[in-house]
C-alpha cells in the first residue's frame, strides 16, 4: 500500500496538469516590435502588438518578397537594408519604425473600442481576441 499511494498520487496529479489550458495574458499592448509574439507557419506571419484603440498588426507573408500573386514589393527595398540594420544596432526605436514604414508596406487601421480580452492559447496556437466594436 505504501507503494502504491505514491504512484497514485502521481498519476492523479499529472491528469490534472493536463487539463489546464496554457494561455499568455498580456496586461498591456507591446510597446515596441520587439515585444510582440510572432504568431504564423513560416509562409505567412503576423505580430499583432494588442492595441486596445488602434493596433498594430505586421504581416509578413512570402509572396510580398518574391512578387507573387500581387506586384505590391519595393524592388529596391533590398539597397535600405544596411541603414536599417545599422539603425537596430544603434537601436533609435522611432527613426527605425519611420525607416521600415517608408521603405516597406504599412498601413493602418483603427476604430473605437468598448471593451476588450486578448488571450494567447499556447496548446492550441491561436490568438483570440474579443471586444465590442459599438457601444
Amino acid at each position: 500500500m505504501k507503494l502504491l499511494t505514491p504512484f497514485f498520487l502521481c498519476f492523479v496529479l499529472g491528469l490534472n496538469a493536463q487539463n489546464r489550458p496554457l494561455k499568455i495574458w498580456f496586461d498591456k499592448p507591446a510597446a515596441q516590435w520587439e515585444e510582440t509574439l510572432p504568431l504564423g507557419n513560416g509562409r505567412l506571419g503576423m505580430t499583432p502588438d494588442g492595441g486596445v484603440e488602434k493596433e498594430r498588426i505586421v504581416l509578413n507573408d512570402i509572396t510580398m518578397w518574391s512578387g507573387g500573386p500581387q506586384d505590391a514589393n519595393n524592388y529596391n527595398a533590398w539597397k535600405q537594408l544596411p541603414a536599417i540594420r545599422k539603425l537596430v544596432v544603434d537601436a533609435l526605436q522611432l527613426r527605425r519604425r519611420a525607416e521600415i514604414s517608408a521603405k516597406f508596406l504599412s498601413g493602418e487601421w483603427s476604430t473605437e473600442l468598448a471593451g476588450y480580452e486578448r488571450a494567447k492559447t499556447s496548446d492550441r496556437a491561436e490568438a483570440s481576441d474579443f471586444a465590442t466594436l459599438w457601444r
